[in-house]
Order: C-alpha cells, then sequence, then structure tokens
C-alpha cells in the first residue's frame, strides 16, 4: 500500500507541519497507526517508536465514552484541515452517518470509532460495545509489538503508561535520550509539571461487574 505517489504524499504533509512550526521533531500519536506500523516505516523510515502501552481496563473504559460522545464540532474543524480537499466529501459523509447512526443505536453509539481491526464489524453485529472495545485494545497492543519487534530494537521505546504519570521527570528523561534530544532537569519539570496519576484505576469506578466479566476473557491474556 506504500505506493510511491501516497508516500511522497504524506511526507509532503509532514514536510508542511515540520515547516510552518520551525520544528525539530514532530508526534503522530494517531492510535489507529498501531495497526499498521510496518506501513508508517515505510512511509516515514527515519521514523522512531514511543510504545505506550496502558492497562486495558482503563484503555476500554475510556474508549467507550468516546464510542458514545456526541458530535464535537470544534474537534471536526480541527481535524479537517489536515484532510485533503479531494477526501473531504467522503470523510464529511462518512463522519455524519457514524454520528446519525448514534440516535438510532440501541447501546448509544457511532457506528465505528478508533482503530479498525480486521473482523470490527462482524463484531460489532452479535457482540456488546465493551467487548469490542476489548478487542481494538488487544488487537492494537499485540500488532504493534509484532511489528515493532519486526524492526531494529532502536528504533521504539516501550513506556508505561502508569509509569509515566507516576515518575513524568524520569519517564521524560527516557524519552529525551531515546530520541537525542538534550533537556536540563528545570526544562523537564516545567514539561511535565501539568501530568496526573489521577486517571490511574478509574476502569473500577466506571467499568460495573457485568462489564468487567464480559472483557476479561478477551484481555485476560494480553492484559497479563
Amino acid at each position: 500500500m506504500a505506493k510511491p505517489n501516497i508516500k511522497k504524499y504524506i511526507r509532503l504533509q509532514f514536510n508542511k507541519i515540520q515547516s510552518k512550526y520551525d520544528l525539530t521533531h514532530l508526534i503522530e500519536k494517531t492510535c489507529a497507526n498501531s495497526l499498521r506500523v510496518n506501513f508508517v516505516d515505510e512511509v516515514l523510515p527515519e521514523g522512531k517508536y514511543i510504545f505506550l502501552i496502558r492497562d486495558g481496563r482503563d484503555v476500554i473504559a475510556s474508549a467507550i465514552k468516546r464510542w458514545r460522545a456526541q458530535l464535537d464540532i470544534s474537534y471536526i474543524l480541527k481535524k479537517a484541515q489536515y484532510v485533503p480537499i479531494t477526501d473531504f466529501p467522503y470523510y464529511a459523509t462518512q463522519y455524519l452517518f457514524r454520528h446519525l447512526y448514534r440516535m438510532f443505536s440501541g447501546e448509544k453509539r457511532v457506528s465505528s470509532w478508533g482503530p479498525r481491526f480486521e473482523g470490527m464489524f462482524e463484531m460489532l453485529q452479535n457482540k456488546s460495545l465493551p467487548e469490542v472495545s476489548a478487542a481494538q485494545w488487544v488487537h492494537c497492543v499485540q500488532k504493534a509489538r509484532k511489528s515493532l519487534n519486526s524492526l531494529e530494537s532502536n528504533k521504539y521505546l516501550m513506556l508505561e503508561y502508569e509509569n509515566f504519570v507516576s515518575n513524568p521527570v524520569e519517564e521524560l528523561q527516557r524519552i529525551t535520550d531515546f530520541l537525542t534530544i538534550r533537556i536540563d532537569s528545570e526544562q523537564a519539570a516545567r514539561a511535565v509539571s501539568s501530568i496526573t496519576d489521577a486517571n490511574v484505576g478509574k476502569w473500577k469506578t466506571d467499568l460495573d461487574g457485568q462489564i468487567i466479566e464480559k472483557i476479561m476473557p478477551h484481555i485476560k491474556h494480553t492484559l497479563t
């Protein structure tokens, strides 16, 4: 899929952003890219990867909220500036349909959200939303891990969300060392001053016992 014209187009968009803001480093954090690491690496072979892992139960609790979120115009406008003009009618129609679907859904969810793993739409027909969210997390973690392991070990850094929010200065130092960015302790402290661990373990209040019982068979192995 990484054809020359596609690679050229994507790289052009990154170059535009880099030039506009005079950047030395640019972070791209679309979560669906965890399912296509090898494609990304073909397009951006100079890229490095931070493999951020979080407790799947917290991820699922957050994902369920996003599946059920209402239309957010400001979010749409932010995303729209990066959509090619020729693709705009397609994405606009898809986005509108997903949110119209929410109005008539028994689970009050959009028709599609987040990383689309193979078989997801079939699973949505006969499994609950928490189970589909669980499968999303498992597919993303397993696929990313497998793909990253196929790359040179110095191209990626594994980072645990819980460790980062508990020890942000130390974990930031790991990241900057990995990216060969020089930063002193004062700069590091300022950069992470707003980070909190308040969202660690939120699944305990956001997910009831029935949901936990449904998702555990899907995530137990990966969570362990």
